[in-house]
């Protein structure tokens, strides 16, 4: 027993410490005919506009994975031009997304994004989005970047001061002014798995108990 005690430490060390990486589903809601020619790509403005099309979900994967990216949806080539679908848009980048069949090939064109779920964050974490036209990202209750406007390709940096941990965010896009779309970004979207106790003093706790135990064991042998 006492021979593998070693292996029984480092087994409880590592479902201490380790995240295990899943894929998350995010949802979202489209509103199209927005005005030609204008993008107003922020978090209110997804949210309270009207009519919705929707819901949609994303299944993303681990930005270590199959994608160099959290999110990574682009479409079209840059000086082609063309307007381009919505379906299109949200299966791009090796994203994988459920658009129901009634507006899958509508225009992408005058449309505006709206992005929600959770994102694992530690403090002082920065995120850069790429976009093509406008966005906005808001994690928990802080507004991360704001570039609601018609652009070319740019990225938006930001940094997280709230607290770390599973923060609800939203994600606001807009398209108007034809392909090339883009919208990617460093997006930590993997779910923790269970986690036994917390940080270094759940694991000085464990790493007593186990010590404890094999005194106790000594002393029977």
């Amino acid at each position: 027993m006492r021979k593998m005690l070693p292996v029984s430490v480092l087994v409880l060390a590592g479902s201490l410490w380790t995240l295990e990486a899943q894929a998350v589903t995010i949802t979202g809601t489209v509103c199209e005919n927005q005005t030609p020619g204008i993008t107003n790509a922020t978090v209110a403005n997804a949210m309270s506009c009207t009519p919705t099309d929707g819901p949609f979900t994303v299944t993303t994967f681990n930005p270590n994975g199959p994608t160099v990216y959290g999110l990574n949806f682009t479409l079209g080539t840059p000086g082609l031009g063309g307007d381009g679908t919505i379906g299109a848009f949200l299966n791009s980048g090796g994203m994988v997304t459920n658009v129901p069949a009634s507006y899958a090939n509508d225009t992408l064109q005058n449309t505006l994004f709206l992005f929600q779920g959770l994102v694992s964050v530690f403090t002082g974490e920065m995120f850069t989005i790429n976009h093509d036209d406008g966005a906005e990202l808001r994690i928990g209750s802080q507004t991360i970047f704001s570039s609601p406007g018609a652009t070319v390709d740019i990225p938006n940096s930001g940094t997280y001061t709230g607290p770390s941990g599973l923060v609800p965010f939203a994600l606001a896009y807009g398209e108007c002014c034809l392909l090339p779309a883009e919208l990617n970004g460093n997006f930590p979207l993997a779910v923790p798995g269970p986690i036994v106790g917390a940080g270094r003093p759940g694991l000085i706790a464990a790493c007593g108990g186990l010590l404890a135990w094999w005194r106790r064991r000594r002393r029977v042998a």
